[in-house]
C-alpha cells in the first residue's frame, strides 16, 4: 500500500502535470531518494512524474509507462521546499 503522504504528492504532480526530482519527493517524506523509488512500487504513468536529477526522467520507466505529457514543460521540482510550497498552493 502505498504511502499516503506521497500518493497527495503523485496527485499533485498529475493534476499540475509537473515533474519532481526523486531528492525533492524524499526530503518531503524525509527517506532517502532510493527508497522512493521503492515507495512507488510498479512503474506508472502517474509515479512517473518522479524523475532523475542525472536526467530528468523516471528512472528505468519503458515509453508505455511514461507519462504522455511528462515533457510538456522543461520546469521541473528540484527541492523539497519548493514541493511543499507548490503543494501548499494546490491545497488552497
Amino acid at each position: 500500500m502505498m504511502d499516503t503522504r506521497l500518493s497527495e504528492i503523485l496527485d499533485f504532480l498529475n493534476e499540475r502535470k509537473m515533474r519532481a526530482h526523486y531528492g525533492a519527493v524524499a526530503g518531503v517524506l524525509e527517506v532517502s531518494p532510493r527508497a522512493v523509488g521503492t515507495m512507488l512500487g510498479e512503474h506508472s504513468q502517474r509515479a512517473s512524474w518522479v524523475v532523475a536529477k542525472d536526467d530528468d526522467m523516471p528512472t528505468d520507466y519503458e515509453i508505455e509507462n511514461q507519462h504522455p505529457e511528462l515533457q510538456r514543460t522543461s520546469l521541473i521540482i528540484q527541492t523539497p521546499a519548493a514541493l511543499n510550497r507548490g503543494m501548499q498552493s494546490w491545497r488552497g
